[in-house]
C-alpha cells in the first residue's frame, strides 16, 4: 500500500485532511461537533458525544435532521476487538401499503407528506447506544439541545433558501385557500339570501335594502372584502406592515368618501345600495393597491399563485387551519351573535332594526381598532416569542393592549355622552334616534372588555397555542346571544 501524502489528497475535498491526538467530533456545522467535544472533555465517550450531538442537529439543523428520522450505527470496542451495527430505521405505519398508496392517487410513493412518513426510529436508537455503550445518563446528555432551545442558536446560511421555499408555498396556499373560500361563501350566500336575511331580522319592508346591500357587499365584493385581509395579513407577515397599513387605510378612507356620494340623496342617492357598492369598490380599490405592491416586488415577494407551489396544499393546509380556525371561529361567532341580536330587535318597529344598523356601525369603530392593534402585534410577538425575547413579547403585548383598551374606554366615554347626536349623523327620524341612543349605550359597554379580548387571542396564537382562544370565544358567543 503506498504512504499517504496529506499534501495530495486523492479524493475530491475542499477541505484539509484533519487530524486529533486522543478524540475528534464532526458534524455538518460547528455547533454540533463542539457539543460532541464539550461531551468528551467532560469525561464522556465517543458514544456519550454522538448521542448529544444527534439530539441537538435537529434543532441546530432542522432541514436535514429530525427526531422523526432513521439512526445507523457502527460501534468498535477497542477492549473486545469486535465490531458492533445498528440498524434503527423507523418501519413504516402497520396499515400502509402499496395499494393504499395507488388508492391515494398516486403512481410513485411520495416525497412529502405523511403519506412517506414513518414511525421514527432515532430516538430509540439513542436510547440503546446509550444502554450498551454509553457512560453518562441521557438527561445529561439530552442538556445542551435542551439549553440549545431555550437560549435560541444561529440560524444557518443553507437554511435560508429552504426556509423561503416553505414561505412560497405556504403563502401560496393561503392565498389559493382564501379565494376559493370567498367564491364559496358568496356562491352558497347567493342560494341562501332569503333565509339568511331574514334570520338576520329583515322585514318585508327592509328586505329590499338588506338584499341590495348584501349583494354588493358579500355576493359581488365578498372575495374583495376577503383578499383585503388576507393580503393585508400576508403581506405584514413578510415584513411589510407600512405597505398593510397603506392598503388597508386606502380602503377605509375611500369607504368613508364613497358613502355620502352614494347614500346620500343630494348626490346618487341610492340609499343602502349605495353603501353596499361603497364598500365593494372600496375594498376592490385596496385589492388592487396590493396588487400593485406585489407586481413591483415581484422579485422578492412569497407571495405568488405558481402551481408548483400550490402541489402541496394538503401538507400545510392543515398547519394553517389549526392556526386560524380559532380566529374564523371568533369572527364566526360574532355574526351569529349579531343575527341573534337582529332576530331579537326585528320583534319591535321597523325604526327599531335601523337603529341597531346604526349603532353596529358605530359599534365597530373600537372594534376595527382593536383588531387592526392585534394584527400589527402579531408579528412582532411571534418573533419575539420564536427567538426566546419573552420580555420584549410581554412588553409589546402590554402597550398593545393599553392601546386598544385606551381607545375602547375613550369610544365609551363619548359614546355615553354623546349617543343621541351621534345617532343623528345617520338619519333624521326621531323614534330610531331614541332607539339608537339606548342601544348604543347598552352595548359599548362590553368594548373595554372586547379590546382586551383581541389582543390575548393574538397572543396565543403568537405562541402557537391557538386552540386556547376557542373555548373564551364560545362563552362569548353564548353570553351575548
Amino acid at each position: 500500500m503506498p504512504e499517504f501524502d496529506p499534501r495530495s489528497y486523492a479524493y475530491p475535498s475542499r477541505r484539509n485532511v484533519v487530524y486529533a491526538r486522543k478524540a475528534m467530533a464532526c458534524t455538518s456545522i460547528p455547533q454540533g461537533a463542539q457539543i460532541g467535544l464539550d461531551v468528551m472533555k467532560a469525561g464522556g465517550n465517543a458514544v456519550d458525544a454522538a448521542v448529544a450531538m444527534a439530539a441537538a442537529m435537529p434543532l441546530l439543523e432542522p432541514t436535514s435532521n429530525g427526531l422523526g428520522s432513521d439512526c445507523f450505527a457502527l460501534v468498535w470496542v477497542e477492549a473486545e476487538k469486535k465490531l458492533y451495527g445498528l440498524n434503527a430505521s423507523g418501519v413504516a405505519p402497520a396499515a400502509l401499503s402499496a395499494a393504499l398508496v395507488r388508492e391515494l392517487g398516486h403512481q410513485t410513493m411520495p416525497q412529502a407528506g405523511w403519506i412517506p412518513t414513518m414511525v421514527p426510529g432515532a430516538p430509540a436508537g439513542w436510547a440503546e447506544l446509550n444502554r450498551r455503550f454509553g457512560t453518562k445518563p441521557l438527561p445529561q446528555l439530552f442538556a445542551p439541545a435542551i439549553s440549545a432551545a431555550r437560549e435560541g442558536v444561529p440560524v444557518q446560511v443553507n437554511l435560508e433558501p429552504m426556509w423561503e421555499e416553505d414561505a412560497r408555498r405556504i403563502a401560496a396556499v393561503s392565498l389559493a385557500g382564501g379565494l376559493l373560500s370567498a367564491l364559496l361563501f358568496s356562491a352558497v350566500f347567493r342560494l341562501l339570501a332569503d333565509p339568511v336575511l331574514h334570520l338576520c331580522g329583515a322585514t318585508e319592508a327592509t328586505y329590499a335594502a338588506a338584499y341590495g346591500y348584501a349583494k354588493w357587499v358579500v355576493i359581488l365584493g365578498g372575495p374583495f372584502t376577503i383578499l383585503n385581509t388576507l393580503l393585508a395579513n400576508l403581506v405584514r407577515a413578510e415584513g411589510g406592515a407600512g405597505a398593510a397599513a397603506f392598503g388597508v387605510s386606502f380602503g377605509g378612507v375611500l369607504n368613508i368618501l364613497l358613502d355620502p356620494l352614494f347614500v346620500l340623496p343630494q348626490f346618487l342617492g341610492l340609499g343602502a345600495v349605495g353603501a353596499g357598492m361603497a364598500t365593494a369598490l372600496s375594498n376592490g380599490a385596496a385589492v388592487a393597491c396590493f396588487a400593485v405592491y406585489l407586481v413591483r416586488r415581484r422579485g422578492a415577494t412569497y407571495l405568488n399563485l405558481l402551481p408548483a407551489n400550490l402541489r402541496y396544499a394538503a401538507q400545510y393546509l392543515r398547519p394553517i387551519l389549526a392556526i386560524g380556525f380559532p380566529s374564523a371561529l371568533q369572527y364566526a361567532l360574532t355574526v351569529v351573535a349579531t343575527a341573534a341580536q337582529a332576530d331579537f330587535v326585528s320583534q319591535y318597529p321597523t325604526e327599531a332594526v335601523a337603529a341597531l344598523g346604526i349603532v353596529k356601525k358605530l359599534d365597530q369603530l373600537p372594534l376595527y381598532f382593536s383588531i387592526g392593534v392585534s394584527n400589527g402585534l402579531l408579528p412582532l410577538l411571534a418573533y419575539n416569542h420564536a427567538a426566546g425575547n419573552h420580555h420584549r413579547r410581554a412588553q409589546a403585548f402590554r402597550i398593545g393592549s393599553l392601546m386598544s383598551f385606551g381607545f375602547a374606554v375613550l369610544c365609551l366615554v363619548c359614546y355615553e355622552a354623546f349617543a343621541t347626536p351621534l345617532v343623528s349623523l345617520f338619519i333624521a327620524d326621531a323614534a330610531t334616534v331614541r332607539y339608537g341612543a339606548v342601544f348604543l349605550r347598552c352595548m359599548v359597554t362590553a368594548m373595554p372588555m372586547m379590546a382586551l379580548c383581541y389582543p390575548m387571542i393574538i397572543q396565543f396564537q403568537a405562541m402557537g397555542r391557538a386552540r386556547e382562544t376557542v373555548s373564551p370565544c364560545v362563552h362569548s358567543l353564548s353570553s351575548r346571544t
